[in-house]
């Protein structure tokens, strides 16, 4: 039997009863989606960091600018096909003195095309 502690928010629930299993907030976090299928990252997981740093080398060459790839804020993914992840990433820039500034970017991995695609790079923001 599954339950939830009652009259409790989703994002404020201390744990939750899962066919007899406890399950943390945080691991719960780590389980739930969001309504529109997006999942919140874990922003030092190896892969973000390799995800975050193709989008600024990504950015830099196509727009000619200098950031320097500091490390993953946050951000979600979602799985339809492919992976997309939608980050936030602080970065340095090299034309601004470089101070940190943050910056938002949506990169597509499409495995069956073995491609990583930056869709846009926003900010700083």
């Amino acid at each position: 039997m599954n339950t939830i502690a009652s009259n409790t928010p989703w994002n404020f629930m201390p744990h939750v009863k899962l066919n007899g299993l406890h399950i943390s907030h945080v691991s719960y976090t780590l389980l739930h989606h969001f309504d529109d299928g997006w999942s919140p990252i874990t922003p030092n997981d190896p892969i973000m960091v390799n995800v975050a740093k193709f989008a600024v080398t990504t950015h830099n060459f196509g727009r000619q600018t200098h950031l320097v790839f500091h490390n993953v804020v946050g951000g979600e993914t979602k799985n339809d096909g492919g992976q997309n992840y939608k980050l936030v990433i602080a970065a340095k820039d090299g034309d601004d003195g470089n101070r940190i500034k943050k910056y938002e970017a949506l990169v597509i991995d499409r495995p069956y095309q073995n491609s990583l695609e930056l869709e846009y790079f926003n900010g700083p923001i």
